[in-house]
């Protein structure tokens, strides 16, 4: 067997993935290239045309984003010899410079983790602006090992006057994509509420932050009863109070969701609760119904069971000497 000179094999092999790429990927609407190039496969067949496409298929994944982003970047219509010699020759940090006058620390990095089809050009704006805005934002990507459109998206949507860096940090370390903004905007109006330090150590101790979002929001105070009630029918005025009646009453109210919708509904001045204590202890629930009053919504004992009909008798005759609460057969609401 002869030995040939390495180099020899390195350029005949070259040469012959190149003759091969030419062969499969010379017309449109070829498979490997319509999957790679996406929405951009008309620009590449212009720009590259059959003779050169292997050298768009054969480019790393960073170069190709590259020019992706710069066909992205405007609707570019006319191609011509000088934008092959731009695209093929120029630095990749000088094409995306170029698209977006600019090219923030770490994009051409992050187009490298992207993979090999191309995304929207919308991707690519996003990428570039959140790079751009730096801070906690832009080391987020940087430590991603995979970047998806959402993460992207999501980060891209963040208001431009976010919580402070060591909240933000642990708001994208500890939670998913899809709740960024809006635990981002629910934060900010925490800090206005509880005050900025007490929710900074909270996040930033707590652990999933959804839920201790929704703690925080539980320390919010409730609206002022809508009515007084009697000393058989009281009103709960916090989410604490809300949450251990739950628990007594061995109902939905001690599932934490459910708890926390109730307590956004009340915060809301939608809703109300009312503890009964007469022989059968109650909870009750009231709407508002609209700016006439109250209306029953739920009554129930201990297990989420119906009241005996003594306690539906007793509580319907308070009831009845309440003016602002509508006649116990509106649970159901106002039939026309």
């Amino acid at each position: 067997m002869d030995v040939q000179d390495p180099q020899v094999a390195i350029s005949t092999f070259s040469n012959q993935a190149t003759r091969s790429w030419q062969r499969k990927v010379d017309l449109p609407g070829t498979t490997t290239l319509s999957l790679i190039a996406e929405s951009f496969e008309p620009h590449v067949i212009r720009i590259w045309r059959p003779n050169r496409i292997h050298e768009y298929l054969l480019a790393p994944d960073h170069r190709r984003h590259a020019w992706h982003s710069w066909l992205g970047s405007a609707d570019r219509q006319t191609f011509d010899t000088d934008t092959y010699r731009f695209l093929s020759q120029a630095r990749s940090r000088d094409v995306v410079a170029d698209a977006y006058s600019c090219c923030p620390p770490g994009l051409i990095s992050a187009l490298g983790k992207l993979g090999a089809q191309a995304r929207r050009k919308e991707f690519y704006a996003a990428l570039v602006g959140v790079l751009k805005r730096g801070g906690p934002l832009a080391r987020h990507v940087h430590h991603l090992k995979q970047i998806s459109d959402e993460t992207i998206f999501s980060l891209a949507a963040i208001d431009d006057d976010p919580p402070s860096d060591r909240v933000l940090k642990a708001l994208l370390k500890r939670s998913k994509p899809h709740q960024y903004t809006e635990l981002v905007w629910i934060v900010g109006r925490l800090s206005l509420l509880l005050g900025e330090n007490e929710v900074e150590v909270s996040i930033v101790t707590g652990g999933n932050p959804a839920r201790t979002v929704e703690k925080l929001i539980g320390q919010l105070p409730f609206p002022e009863p809508p009515f007084a009630g009697e000393p058989r029918l009281q009103p709960i005025t916090s989410a604490n109070e809300l949450g251990k009646v739950g628990k007594d009453f061995r109902n939905c109210l001690a599932d934490p969701r459910t708890w926390f919708d109730a307590v956004i509904e009340v915060q809301a001045g939608q809703t109300y609760f009312y503890q009964w204590n007469g022989d059968q202890p109650a909870l009750l629930s009231f709407g508002r119904y609209g700016s006439l009053g109250w209306i029953p919504t739920q009554i129930e004992a201990v297990n989420s069971e119906s009241p005996c009909e003594i306690t539906q008798s007793e509580v319907e005759r308070v009831f009845r000497k309440i003016p602002e609460i509508g006649p116990i057969s509106m649970r159901c609401g106002y039939r026309y």
